[in-house]
């Protein structure tokens, strides 16, 4: 039995960093990107595994690219259907419940057969570099687009495209008080205002799932290359921010399954 994780933006950076990481740890990744020509960082870590030594090598069989736009319903319909294909959707929460219960951290050999999807991790984003008065409506869009919608879309569809309703939602966001790097850059921070708004509502609408957006902090990456700018100051790595985005994953896993095994135990 696999665990599953959705890894939205896989192509970047901090994606890169966050599809190896879970991989590494034993999960099966699903990694989204939008086209043939958008897997340049992927396959260049598949060419690295193909280097390693066997033990480690044999983690990034569980690496599965899937392409298309995250923010568009055409992509979810299609996800939908290899979900089904897969064996993977739950078809009841008395289901999900089970196979949370029922195992432990993923291991080889229970890397076969039926899984469940457990997390989606959203790494997509733009960065323009755009003052107020620059800034026209389609930039907006355009920005919202990119680290909004592919998020907002994900927490419409999953509950009931994966059957879990305790699957973990982990956005990377950017610290709305922390303007350092930020200026005239209209269009990104507006989008990250309704990226921490969504994620609030979310955590009302969803009780039974964890959404969280976690603040990584400036790392080199090809976000501030595109935007054609220098990185104000680093404060982190993306190895160290899909560190973090592991451990929020791993243990909301953990929570769910101590919440069930107490919920199941015998009353005294």
């Amino acid at each position: 039995m696999s665990l599953f994780v959705l890894v939205l933006g896989a192509n970047g950076t901090l994606g890169v960093a966050v599809t190896c990481k879970l991989l590494l740890e034993g999960f099966s990744v699903h990694a989204q990107v939008r086209d043939r020509a958008d897997t340049g960082s992927l396959d260049a870590l598949l060419e690295d595994a193909e280097r390693a030594p066997a033990s480690t090598a044999s983690c990034y069989k569980r690496l599965r690219i899937i392409r298309g736009d995250p923010s568009a319903d055409q992509f979810w319909l299609t996800y939908e259907r290899l979900l089904g294909e897969l064996g993977i959707a739950c078809s009841s929460l008395d289901e999900a419940e089970a196979w949370y219960a029922g195992t432990s951290r993923p291991s080889p050999a229970q890397q076969r057969g039926k899984g469940i999807l457990i997390a989606v991790v959203t790494c997509t984003g733009a960065l323009a570099c755009r003052s107020v008065g620059e800034t026209t409506p389609q930039d907006i869009l355009d920005a919202i687009s990119a680290h909004v919608l592919p998020m907002q879309q994900s927490l419409r569809y999953l509950p009931t495209l994966s059957g879990n309703r305790y699957c973990c939602y982990v956005a990377v966001g950017s610290d709305p008080l922390s303007w350092e790097g930020t200026v005239d850059c209209c269009p990104y921070c507006v989008a990250k205002f309704a990226l921490r708004g969504l994620v609030d509502c979310a955590r009302h609408d969803l009780p039974h799932a964890h959404v969280e957006e976690i603040y990584p902090g400036n790392f080199l990456s090809g976000l501030w290359e595109k935007g054609g700018i220098d990185c104000p100051f680093v404060e982190t790595t993306a190895e160290q921010v899909a560190e973090d985005i592991f451990n929020v994953v791993d243990t909301h896993l953990a929570r769910i399954r101590t919440k069930l095994t107490l919920s199941s135990a015998p009353k005294i």
